[in-house]
């Protein structure tokens, strides 16, 4: 599946998750913790026992509270996939 299909499917899905993308960053909703952070890449499980895996550039979290997490960077590719 290309980057904006797998895009419009986090963004579409109702489950009790969501990712949004701005430009330079965006963030998680529904993150119940983090299972890696790197510059290249953030990997997320989330409240609904899914896995969002974000790879690119200059990654980084700039804040976490109660299940949300922000961060920055260049994002190049986003997946879900099912634990």
């Amino acid at each position: 599946m290309d980057f904006k299909e797998e895009i419009k499917k986090c963004i579409a899905d109702n489950s009790g998750f969501s990712l949004q993308l701005n430009g330079f960053g965006g963030y998680f909703l529904g993150v119940k913790r983090i299972l890696t952070l790197t510059s290249e890449k953030i990997e997320v499980e989330t409240t609904d026992k899914r896995r969002i895996i974000v790879t690119g550039e200059k990654l980084g979290v700039k804040k976490l509270d109660g299940g949300d997490l922000a961060f920055s960077g260049k994002v190049t590719c986003a997946e879900v996939k099912e634990l």
